[in-house]
């Protein structure tokens, strides 16, 4: 296995927990 796959799935999991910030910012804030 070689390191490809993995940093497209972080940047995958990245990208997701941005859009989900931006989408629905009251789920991203702690409390």
């Amino acid at each position: 296995m070689h390191g490809g796959t993995d940093g497209q799935f972080i940047s995958a999991m990245e990208r997701i927990d941005y859009t989900v910030y931006v989408h629905r910012p009251d789920l991203s804030t702690p409390r």
